[in-house]
């Protein structure tokens, strides 16, 4: 898994800590940090479909389990921030 993506993928925590927020913190949500929200979104999806081709299928096979640990992670992550 190209490091790029790992962090690309980290830096969803954004995301989850904005939704947990508005959940339990009863958070507003306000057009900057959605316009903020949209704009992480947008690289980690950038990233993620860049210009990286694996050859093998057992190589891709860890790397979904890698993109998945990172996401358990950044949301991990952000319960801690928000709780």
């Amino acid at each position: 898994m190209p490091v790029a993506i790992n962090g690309a993928i980290y830096r969803s925590t954004l995301v989850f800590v904005f939704i947990l927020s508005i959940i339990f913190l009863k958070e507003v949500i306000v057009f900057a940090k959605l316009l903020a929200l949209l704009l992480c979104l947008g690289g980690v999806v950038l990233v993620g479909y860049g210009n990286y081709e694996s050859s093998e299928s057992d190589e891709q096979n860890n790397d979904v389990l890698g993109y998945v640990l990172v996401l358990g992670s950044s949301f991990l992550y952000a319960c801690y921030e928000v709780l």
